[in-house]
């Protein structure tokens, strides 16, 4: 028995398990358009060279897949242009807290949980595409609906989030190009340190009424933080819900700061009256 050269028995080995090799395609089975009907995936070969895409069901010839089916627009879109734009959209929801605060308490999320997302989003920007439930197409945007549970453990329900986008043609291809960053943010932006007292205060306590500390000195040893500070804190968990909500949507009064926030320990526990206090309006 013969063998050929060891290099040609890798060679075809390599072939082999190119060919059976699934192919990647990160928005299969979630990727829609504005009718509910799920994109196909498809891929084409050129010059030894592999291009994948989304396209409206059913496949028509190719060059035809940019026309319209019936009512609605047919899509044929390049796979790393859609993921990498969904991806992006998602990573820069989840590192704006403001933006991520508005978009669950408009999806439902309860409101003592946006604290918790907030506090865990930057843990979850590192693989924001497992957020991902559904996106649906659209003229004009991209609609996400993404997993809070994958942010923070135990909320439940669906985070709805909208990525502005242009549409470009390109033979019979659609480009999609990221609209300008902020384009959909509210307009003002929120406070860093404001938001970050907010939720450390929100998830502090929410670990002491939970029993995971039995006190503030051992919730402290924990944090690396002094009892005084705790203190003086952990009265922001009761910020009513409206106020909470136009702090991080940064629609606060100027001079509300963090550092007086903090120091006025004696917060009013009715809401109404934490408006006078604040300065807030109605």
């Amino acid at each position: 028995m013969t063998f050929g050269p060891l290099s040609d028995s890798c060679t075809n080995a390599r072939r082999r398990l190119r060919k059976t090799r699934p192919i990647p395609y990160a928005l299969r089975g979630k990727l829609f358009d504005e009718t509910g009907l799920p994109l196909a995936t498809h891929h084409s070969t050129k010059k030894g060279r592999r291009y994948r895409y989304y396209v409206s069901p059913p496949t028509t010839a190719e060059g035809d897949q940019a026309e319209t089916h019936g009512n609605r627009p047919a899509w044929r879109l390049s796979a790393r242009e859609i993921e990498a734009l969904i991806e992006k959209g998602i990573a820069q929801l989840l590192s704006e807290p403001a933006r991520l605060a508005q978009a669950a308490i408009e999806s439902g999320i309860a409101e003592s949980a946006v604290p918790r997302l907030i506090e865990r989003s930057t843990e979850a920007a590192a693989k924001p595409m497992e957020l991902l439930e559904r996106a649906e197409l659209h003229p004009n945007h991209v609609a996400l609906w993404l997993d809070p549970a994958g942010i923070a453990d135990g909320v439940a329900g669906c985070v709805r989030h909208d990525v502005s986008m242009e549409i470009r043609r390109r033979g019979v291809e659609t480009r999609l190009v990221l609209a300008i960053d902020g384009a959909a943010s509210t307009g003002a932006a929120a406070d860093p340190a404001l938001v970050k007292a907010l939720v450390r205060a929100r998830v502090w306590f929410s670990e002491l009424a939970e029993g995971r500390f039995h006190s503030l000195q051992e919730l402290g040893r924990q944090e690396g933080v002094g009892d005084r500070y705790l203190g003086a804190i952990m009265p922001l968990a009761f910020v009513s819900p409206r106020l909470t909500r136009q702090i991080l949507e940064g629609q606060h009064p100027p001079d509300l700061t963090a550092d007086r926030l903090i120091k006025r320990i004696e917060l009013p526990l009715d809401w109404e009256s934490q408006d006078a206090a604040l300065g807030y309006s109605k």
